[in-house]
């Protein structure tokens, strides 16, 4: 059986102190308040909708919540269309590099696996300006004798050229690697490394979520596909027992991970 671990960066396989801004759209170099990535997810989500307090900026769209829209007037006199939200810290590379001091690597969750290498599969932004950070985790994995496969920034265009949100581009990655042929709207001729176990560490709901539907996904992929390649991949699919083994990262280092197993199985 041949397997991939695919983990996702921060707060799974990372911890750095980066975090987003919440600024003032004519000074956006410098943040009123600094808040977690999971808080501006909350936001992007939509979780703080019905406290109707709407920012749009950068194609960013979210709703804060009254309590953080409270705190922020209070460091700043501002009005509610002026607020934006940023990820500068996740992609700006000048900000970046002074994370490295302070990179700390979950090593005990990567004691399980077996295989000698990993994927690297993040919601951050320009890969290229994350060397140090890499170089340095890199250096940390080989302790272990762990070495990274392939890394794979989904923000990052020159990583990940289709559409979509976050969730579903990471989803896309796992597919391919499942099924071994390259995404672009269908299946195309371009084949993958292809394994018959794929492992996803992510501490984030939302994108072990959307992976639950890969078999429905994998279908409508396959409806979009060229009906020779489609015939190979459904054979393939049906004389397979390939599996996706979701590990949602919690914060009980005695037991990190809540675990779905799904069989890979399409109804066509």
């Amino acid at each position: 059986m041949t397997e991939i671990h695919w983990f996702d960066l921060d707060n799974t396989l990372w911890k750095t102190n980066a975090k987003w801004w919440i600024l003032d759209k004519r000074n956006p170099l410098n943040p009123i308040v600094r808040i977690t990535q999971h808080e501006a997810q909350l936001i992007l989500n939509g979780n703080f909708i019905t406290d109707g307090n709407q920012i749009v900026y950068n194609g960013f769209n979210g709703w804060l919540d009254n309590e953080l829209l409270t705190k922020i007037k209070q460091k700043k006199n501002i009005e509610l269309e002026n607020i934006g939200i940023s990820f500068r810290e996740y992609q700006d590379e000048n900000l970046i590099v002074t994370q490295a001091s302070e990179l700390f690597v979950y090593i005990d969750r990567l004691k399980h696996i077996k295989s000698n290498k990993i994927n690297l599969l993040t919601a951050r932004a320009n890969k290229k300006a994350h060397n140090s950070l890499i170089d340095k985790l890199s250096e940390k994995l080989s302790e272990i004798d762990i070495k990274l496969n392939d890394i794979v920034f989904v923000s990052d265009p020159s990583c990940v050229h289709n559409y979509g949100s976050t969730s579903e581009k990471k989803l896309q990655c796992i597919i391919e690697s499942i099924v071994g042929y390259k995404i672009d709207n269908g299946f195309t001729p371009i084949m993958c490394d292809k394994y018959d176990e794929c492992y996803f560490y992510d501490d984030e709901d939302l994108n072990i979520d959307e992976c639950k539907n890969i078999n429905f996904r994998i279908e409508y992929l396959l409806s979009l596909t060229q009906p020779w390649l489609k015939e190979r991949i459904i054979s393939n699919l049906k004389n397979s027992d390939q599996k996706l083994i979701l590990n949602l990262v919690t914060t009980n280092e005695m037991n990190p991970f809540e675990t779905t197993i799904i069989d890979i199985k399409i109804n066509i």
